[in-house]
């Protein structure tokens, strides 16, 4: 049973126009181009797999290790949690969302998240998720009126390096990891680190 309470980031992540497309299609189509979306997002990119025309983020890493993150699926919504509070484990998380993201919208699943760090307890046998950071990404990702994923200050705060390009992958956190001004439903465009979906590191 992989049980967790501790600090941790945790993204809420909101797949849009599922309305829109029920309408569109029957059960039976919608699940099934679902299934298949969701699939390219959450079991392609683990670390088990071998994505040979892409950047390797972690190539000191072997076949059976740990993926990047936890994940939990229910409907048209998605949870994703780092394995615990290291720097290493919540920049995993956040270059597996990168990844997501890219191959949901390319699927033709927009999605719309939130990331956050902080108190989590994580219960993946029982699908029970409950804490603080989860509140908060949540919070974030409903507050926001775009197609994007924002990465909330808590965990600025708490890896400035990763932002700061002192340490991992420095070129490559530069560009997908991004100031940007995001649209908010209510109040002002706010200027956030973002996860940049849309640079492209295939070669």
């Amino acid at each position: 049973m992989k049980k967790i309470k501790q600090n941790r980031a945790v993204a809420f992540i909101d797949v849009l126009g599922f309305k829109n497309m029920i309408s569109s299609y029957t059960a039976s189509e919608l699940g099934n181009k679902y299934k298949q979306a969701t699939f390219c997002g959450l079991e392609k990119y683990k670390l088990n797999v071998d994505i040979s025309n892409e950047l390797s983020f972690f190539p000191e890493l072997h076949k059976n290790q740990e993926d990047y993150c936890l994940s939990y699926m229910f409907s048209d919504s998605i949870i994703l949690t780092s394995h615990d509070a290291r720097e290493e484990s919540c920049l995993k998380l956040l270059i597996f969302f990168f990844f997501f993201t890219r191959a949901m919208i390319i699927q033709g699943f927009p999605i719309r998240g939130a990331v956050s760090f902080g108190d989590m307890f994580a219960d993946t046998q029982s699908s029970v998720f409950v804490g603080q950071a989860l509140t908060e990404a949540y919070e974030l990702e409903m507050k926001q009126e775009w197609i994007g994923v924002t990465i909330h200050d808590n965990l600025v705060k708490a890896f400035p390096k990763i932002f700061s390009n002192q340490k991992y992958l420095n070129l490559y956190c530069k560009f997908l990891f991004v100031k940007y001004s995001v649209p908010m439903k209510n109040g002002p465009i706010k200027d956030e680190y973002t996860v940049n979906w849309r640079f492209n590191i295939i070669s």
